[in-house]
C-alpha cells in the first residue's frame, strides 16, 4: 500500500489521538447500564440488550449521541472543519476525514463536528427521557 502525502498522515494522527483521548466519553459503564434497566420499560429495555451486546467489544453511545446532538446540542462542544469522505478505496472507503489544520483552506464548505461530550450531563438525560414515558 503507497503512504499518504507527507502533508496528510499528521490529519489522521491528530484525529485519532484526539478520538482515543476523549472516546471515553462516548461509553456506558455497567452502572450506567443498570440505571438504564432499572427504568423498566421496553424501549429501556432494548437500549439496555443492544448495549450489553456491544459489550465484548465496546459500550459506545453512538446513536443516543448522534440524536442528543441535535436535541440537546449544549452537552457538546462543536469545531467547524472541513470533512472529506475517502472514496478512492486508498485508506478506508467511506471513512470521513476530517482537516483539523489551523491553517486549513478557508474556501471548503465546514460542518459542525462534536468533539467533546458532557457525559454525565449527557446520562442523565438519557435517562430523563427514557423515564417519561415510564
Amino acid at each position: 500500500m503507497k503512504k499518504p502525502p507527507r502533508g496528510q498522515r499528521p490529519i489522521i494522527q491528530d484525529t485519532l489521538k484526539t478520538f482515543e483521548e476523549e472516546k471515553k466519553s462516548i461509553l456506558a459503564d455497567q452502572t450506567e447500564l443498570n440505571r438504564i434497566l432499572e427504568i423498566g420499560q421496553k424501549e429501556s429495555q432494548l437500549l439496555y440488550e443492544i448495549l450489553d451486546l456491544y459489550s465484548s467489544h465496546d459500550r459506545s453511545l453512538h446513536d443516543p449521541i448522534a440524536i442528543m446532538a441535535i436535541s440537546d446540542p449544549e452537552l457538546f462542544e462543536f469545531v467547524d472543519v472541513h470533512v472529506d469522505v475517502e472514496t478512492g478505496g486508498h485508506f478506508a472507503t467511506g471513512a470521513t476525514i476530517p482537516d483539523f489544520r489551523k491553517k486549513s483552506n478557508p474556501n471548503l464548505s465546514r460542518v459542525k463536528v462534536a468533539m467533546k461530550l458532557e457525559h454525565a450531563q449527557f446520562m442523565d438525560r438519557l435517562i430523563e427521557i427514557l423515564k417519561k414515558d415510564a
